[in-house]
């Protein structure tokens, strides 16, 4: 079962780490900006690891699934 959840009642629908209102764009930015997991979890004491690795699984799937398309597509409107 994920630890994410999507609810429009809870930060208008973003991912969030269930039982908090921690979104998994909280979580990246903290990532992206240097924090470890121990730094995470000392900012905020009330995750835990798997709520960390369960953000970077969420995203990785999204990333994963992305769809590229070509973008030399030529249109005509004759």
């Amino acid at each position: 079962m994920t630890k994410i959840k999507t609810d429009v009642q809870i930060n208008v629908g973003k991912p969030t780490i269930e039982g908090t209102r921690i979104t998994v764009a909280t979580i990246l930015n903290l990532i992206k900006n240097g924090y470890t997991t121990n730094d995470i979890i000392k900012a905020y004491p009330v995750l835990k690891k798997a709520d960390v690795t369960a953000s970077l699984n969420f995203a990785q799937g999204i990333v994963e699934r992305e769809e590229v398309l070509p973008n030399n597509i030529k249109f005509s409107f004759a």
